[in-house]
């Protein structure tokens, strides 16, 4: 198994992606991530194919690696956030 897809992941693979480090469950990834569960589905098993993975649980540590490659659009709404908070203290 590789950390890295083949190629860059679409915005639908890096949101599920990243939201599979909190939930393998579909329905949560899916609510978290605003789309349909058989999305969520459909992109994991893109996932998969890209990386050679068994299965989603196997997903988690990649997809660890791939957000710290570049901030997610919730990693970059907390950053923003935060020094918002910052400011204001």
């Amino acid at each position: 198994m590789t950390t890295a897809p083949i190629t860059p992941l679409t915005p639908a693979e890096r949101r599920v992606a990243d939201h599979l480090v909190h939930s393998l469950e579909p329905r949560v990834v899916a609510r978290d991530a605003r789309i349909a569960p058989a999305d969520v589905r459909a992109e994991v098993d893109t996932l998969l194919v890209q990386t050679g993975a068994d299965d989603a649980t196997r997903l988690v540590v990649p997809a660890h690696v791939w957000a710290s490659w570049e901030p997610t659009e919730r990693q970059r709404s907390r950053q923003r956030h935060a020094g918002e908070h910052t400011l204001h203290s």
